[in-house]
């Protein structure tokens, strides 16, 4: 049994685990690195359903959080900090500056902030699907602090590049000038 979990995949491996928990048989047999580690099947089931309730309980009240890491870290503090910033409805200049690679990357370093893309463009005035999520930046950090002051700077970005873009078309450049025309006057017949 040992030499065929040796030639086993890491999921064929826990597949096994988990069959033989399930099955309630005699202690599960998993190779470790320094040889073969025995597991108490009653003891890892125990601790399996203490775990899967914590995290029902987690979905159902995210205050429960702080309980859950230290169990699963094992008495280690460790901290989770999200937020979202819903960019969909920000002109495509604006969305492109803060999604940028280097400047994800300079914020990332000042920070230390995790920050990702998630979702899809939805034009205006176009339905969304069901399930579909407007494009928006998701922020993860260990601190709060990291997260909100991210968030804030991402924030002023989109808004200096969307004044920039009005203050262009307000002062005569127009639309064709900031799409990659030309600009100038032009008289309808």
């Amino acid at each position: 049994s040992a030499l065929q979990m040796a030639n086993m995949t890491p999921l064929e491996k826990a597949k096994a685990l988990a069959a033989s928990l399930a099955a309630g048989g005699g202690p599960a047999v998993v190779m470790g690195e320094g040889g073969v580690l025995k597991i108490d099947a009653q003891a890892a089931m125990a601790k399996a359903r203490l775990i899967a309730q914590q995290m029902e309980s987690l979905a159902n009240n995210p205050s429960n959080l702080t309980a859950l890491q230290l169990q699963l870290t094992g008495g280690v503090a460790a901290s989770y900090y999200a937020d979202e910033l819903d960019i969909n409805d920000y002109p495509f200049q604006a969305r492109r500056k803060v999604t940028n690679r280097q400047s994800i990357d300079d914020l990332t370093e000042r920070t230390g902030v995790a920050i990702i893309s998630r979702g899809a463009y939805v034009p205006p005035g176009k339905k969304m699907e069901p399930g579909e999520r407007k494009l928006h930046l998701l922020i993860e950090g260990s601190s709060e602090m990291s997260v909100r002051q991210a968030k804030l700077e991402l924030q002023r970005a989109l808004d200096e590049e969307t004044m920039k873009i009005g203050a262009s078309v307000t002062s005569g450049i127009g639309l064709g000038a900031l799409a990659g025309g030309s600009s100038g006057r032009y008289s309808v017949l």
